[in-house]
């Protein structure tokens, strides 16, 4: 089993340079993975988040 650092909605949103609301609001949408753990916490693993960095970072590159 492959374990990945975890991010919170805060670390998230400052990486990314968003309100936490937005974040909270792409979970709802299911606009980006997220792991539950319990009924409130919400954690997202670096992994997945380094995977949607990437993918933006090459379409960025090919519509430039």
């Amino acid at each position: 089993m492959e374990f990945s650092k975890l991010l919170t909605v805060s670390s998230l949103a400052e990486r990314w340079g968003r309100h936490p609301k937005t974040i909270y609001a792409q979970v709802a949408a299911h606009e980006i993975p997220f792991v539950r753990l319990g009924a409130r916490a919400i954690r997202f693993r670096l992994v997945d988040i380094e995977r949607i960095e990437d993918e933006a970072l090459v379409e960025a590159r090919a519509t430039s």
